[in-house]
């Protein structure tokens, strides 16, 4: 009975520690579950559906990348677009085209200096699903604020 009591507190310690937000490395702080960088990204999401590229532009380094994995059935296509490019398509997008990124869950990994935010996302285009996905986003620390330095997304159709 006690070789088993034991082992109960062992498994209650054990999830206690894994439980915490932050752990020490011995480098720095990594945050598991809610990370600073987080809120760059709910701003570029607030931006893309406003369609303010100037706004975009600025949340996003310079010479920063995108990249897509699209997949429908067993077919995968990887894509590149340039800054412009994507800048370019949200400008023209039409007035009268209502699109929406439904974010269902943010998860983050960082420390001080860079993070990966994982956004999984339900895309709606003029009220109709069109895609599933999850992006993620790779900020760093620079100039005193967090910049996207890519985005990496899949698109599954």
């Amino acid at each position: 009975m006690m070789k088993y009591a034991l082992l109960f507190v062992g498994l209650i310690a054990f999830a206690k520690a894994n439980s915490q937000e932050v752990t020490s490395t011995a480098s720095s702080m990594v945050h598991l579950q809610s990370h600073p960088a987080e809120k760059v990204v709910e701003d570029f999401f607030e931006s893309f559906h406003a369609q303010d590229t100037t706004a975009l532009r600025a949340f996003m380094a310079e010479g920063a990348a995108l990249k897509s994995l699209s997949i429908k059935g067993e077919q995968r296509q990887v894509s590149s677009t340039s800054l412009d490019q994507f800048l370019t398509s949200i400008a023209s997008i039409p007035a009268g085209v209502d699109f929406q990124e439904e974010v269902t869950g943010i998860t983050s990994l960082g420390n001080e200096s860079i993070a990966s935010v994982h956004a999984d996302y339900i895309f709606h285009l003029n009220g109709k699903k069109t895609h599933t996905g999850t992006n993620v986003f790779t900020v760093v620390w620079k100039e005193n604020r967090w910049l996207i330095i890519q985005i990496t997304d899949t698109r599954i159709y």
